[in-house]
C-alpha cells in the first residue's frame, strides 16, 4: 500500500462518533452565538478553527491530546491575529507572513507527527 492510501484509508473503528457529535453540536452553537451578537465575518474563522484543531487530534483518550490541541489553537489564534493585524499592512508583508506560514506548515507536516503514523 502507497504513503498517500495509508494517510486516506478509512479506519471506521477508530471513529468516534459521540466525539465527532459533540463537535458538531458546539460548532453549531458558536455560529448561532455569532449570527446573534452579529459578527459573521467570524464563522469562517471559527469553522476552519475547529476543522484544523480536529485534525491536529493525535487520537486516543482526550486528556493525552488536549494539551497539543491547546497549543495547536493558540498558535492558530496567534496566526489569525496576525492575519488581521496584516490585513491592512503593505502587500510584501502579507506575502512574507504567507510564505513562512506555509514554509512552517509544510515543515510540521514533514517532520511531525504525522509522518509517524504513515509508516
Amino acid at each position: 500500500m502507497s504513503p498517500i492510501a495509508k494517510v486516506f484509508k478509512l479506519d471506521r473503528k477508530a471513529l468516534n462518533v459521540p466525539r465527532a457529535v459533540a463537535v458538531v453540536v458546539i460548532l453549531a452553537a458558536v455560529v448561532v452565538v455569532l449570527e446573534v451578537i452579529d459578527e459573521p465575518q467570524y464563522v469562517i474563522t471559527v469553522v476552519f478553527a475547529v476543522l484544523f484543531a480536529g485534525l491536529s487530534d493525535p487520537g486516543g483518550d482526550f486528556g493525552s491530546g488536549a494539551i497539543r490541541m491547546g497549543v495547536f489553537a493558540l498558535l492558530g489564534a496567534l496566526l489569525t491575529l496576525l492575519g488581521f493585524g496584516l490585513g491592512g499592512a503593505a502587500w510584501e508583508l502579507v506575502v512574507l507572513a504567507a510564505f513562512v506560514v506555509t514554509l512552517l506548515g509544510g515543515l510540521a507536516v514533514k517532520f511531525g507527527l504525522s509522518r509517524h503514523r504513515c509508516r
